[in-house]
């Protein structure tokens, strides 16, 4: 059965696309079809992630307004078999509406068995479209108090439409800190957020150059392992909380 997987955060910065790719590549590891569908209106930047900057003709913007036709708008990732995505729009003359990308989404279903959804950074279309399409949300936050905070409030405003699958990754947690018992302030990260933990990422110069180069992890590095730990829960497997 397939699953339609929302990455969300209560604000921008803290790294909530780099998590989206992050997984789309993991569960391709795991032979998963896997499409991710970006949203943020006029700030792409997942096709650079992935490689394919060069290869996106037509976008969402396109698709939802019937300028093309779905094959034209999606694009597969090379270096990752069974990985596909459709790029955001490129101008923020096209706006979204929540219908329109839920049936994209469920029409999809008969396709992917991962559906992964980059949502705007803050509330307005994400409270809206998670609670009628999503079967989980990841929140992903970093240890400082603002996301905590927004984040927390994403998680209330979702509760109040009735959504309570909500999984918490925190992002760039600073292993220098970390060495100094950050582990109660990942704690104290989890309770003010007030939801369950899916996994930790340090702050990581090799996810941030592999990202914006277009090119992959290395295989058995600790960001790699990470990701493919959280894709294992997320499928329901248990894996050891790994923060190396």
């Amino acid at each position: 059965m397939s699953k339609i997987i929302a990455v969300t955060s209560g604000k921008g910065g803290v790294g909530k696309s780099t998590i989206c790719v992050g997984l789309g590549q993991a569960f391709s590891r795991r032979n998963k079809r896997v499409i991710m569908i970006e949203l943020d209106i006029g700030l792409r930047g997942m096709d650079i992630m992935l490689g394919v900057e060069n290869e996106v003709v037509y976008d969402l913007g396109g698709l939802l307004n019937r300028n093309c036709d779905i094959n034209d708008a999606i694009v597969s990732v090379e270096a990752y078999p069974g990985l596909d995505m459709i790029a955001s729009p490129s101008s923020v003359a096209d706006l979204l509406h929540v219908n329109d990308i839920a049936v994209l989404c469920n029409g999809l279903r008969q396709y992917y068995d991962i559906i992964l959804i980059d949502t705007p950074a803050g509330v307005h279309l994400s409270i809206d479209l998670i609670p009628q399409i999503a079967d989980l949300a990841v929140v992903v936050a970093t240890p400082d108090y603002v996301s905590v905070r927004d984040s927390n409030r994403m998680v209330s405003l979702l509760a109040e439409r009735r959504f309570d699958r909500c999984q918490l990754v925190i992002n760039k947690v600073n292993v220098k800190h970390r060495r100094m018992n950050m582990i109660s302030d990942l704690d104290d990260v989890m309770d003010g957020v007030g939801i369950p933990l899916l996994g930790v990422l340090l702050e990581d110069l090799q996810i941030k150059a592999a990202l914006n180069g277009g090119l992959s992890l290395e295989a058995g590095s600790a960001p790699q392992i990470v990701f493919d730990n959280i894709s294992a829960r997320i499928e329901g497997e248990y894996t050891p909380l790994y923060i190396e």
